[in-house]
């Protein structure tokens, strides 16, 4: 079996210089995409199939702090990669028990613990902005999957501002569901917007 030893710490080395290329790749990737979520934002909304509107500025702002926690990652990723390399150098010298291999299980233990966190934060910015997205999907899409044919500038206004509405509300709800469930009840939507108090229990708002 030990013919086989070096052999299979030397794929491992190939493989850990691989993945360190294919990360600088991804972190160009990334910050390509970033830069282009603010130099041609309404492209990329475009290309998304959302088009340029103003309600989608909250998933526009959600997309950009992605990319840039996805770009923070890629250190993180180098910390890991290279003390793997410096360890498996090690083991080929024959000398695995140094006191340096501690010190680079403990970065590599750091630099995970920080990759964790960023994906918490992806999580909570995409689960922030999964109902907005299921919103627009549903509104894009008719009976059978088609796509829903939309009519003119008026009719694509009248959705956007819908959609702008219902997305406030959902957001308001998280802070405060009284206020929000009452405005969901009397605010009207289409060609023209407006506020229908209720007759019965009228409310004074404060300004």
């Amino acid at each position: 079996m030990r013919p086989d030893i070096p052999v299979a710490l030397r794929v491992t080395q190939l493989v850990l210089r691989l993945l360190v290329v294919l990360n600088g790749v991804y972190g160009a990737v990334v910050l390509a995409i970033l830069v282009g979520l603010f130099v041609a934002a309404p492209w990329t909304l475009t290309a998304l199939g959302f088009g340029p509107a103003a309600d989608a500025a909250p998933l526009l702002g959600a997309m950009r702090w992605i990319a840039a926690l996805g770009l923070v990652g890629v250190p993180l990723n180098v910390i890991v990669l290279d003390r793997l390399l410096g360890m498996v150098a090690t083991v080929r010298a024959g000398d695995p028990f140094v006191a340096r291999n501690a010190v680079r299980l403990q970065a590599i233990a750091w630099a995970e613990l920080g990759v964790q966190l960023l994906q918490l934060a992806v999580g909570i910015l995409a689960e922030r902005d999964r109902e907005y997205l299921l919103a627009e999907l549903r509104s894009a899409v008719g009976l059978a999957g088609r796509q829903r044919v939309t009519g003119g500038s008026a009719e694509r206004a009248r959705t956007a501002v819908t959609r702008s509405v219902r997305y406030a509300l959902g957001r308001l709800a998280e802070h405060h569901p009284t206020a929000a469930a009452h405005l969901e009840q009397r605010v009207r939507t289409g060609t023209y917007c407006s506020y229908a108090p209720d007759p019965v229990s009228v409310i004074e708002w404060e300004t």
